[in-house]
């Protein structure tokens, strides 16, 4: 779950942060679509829930992302919830397995941000 968690804020953060051609999606596609997650939300910037914005409207909202510390505190969030899923893998016996995730639990969180 705290990776799952650390993960998706990570590529919420990515909407933002990020070129089309580095995540392979139009950016700023959650806003386009009203989805309010973490970035926007630290941002402090609303959008009305479900309302879908216009292309211009969402660079307007992806932009003032961008000049924020939304994504910069959306990002300790997501490496809080990588370090307890580390936590959580130490209570597991050692195996080659618990060393992948550990690595997993990392690369989520530093993957082009």
């Amino acid at each position: 779950r705290e990776l799952g968690l650390a993960f998706q804020i990570a590529d919420d953060i990515l909407d933002y942060t990020a070129t089309e051609g580095e995540v392979g999606k139009p950016i700023g596609h959650d806003v386009i679509d009203g989805f309010a997650t973490l970035p926007l939300m630290l941002a402090s910037i609303a959008i009305e829930d479900d309302r879908r914005l216009s292309e211009g409207e969402a660079r307007r909202v992806v932009d003032q992302v961008r000049g924020s510390d939304g994504p910069r505190r959306a990002l300790e969030e997501a490496n809080n919830h990588a370090r307890e899923a580390r936590e959580h893998l130490r209570t597991i016996k050692h195996s080659d397995a618990t060393d992948a995730l550990a690595s997993l639990t990392d690369y989520v969180v530093t993957r082009k941000l």
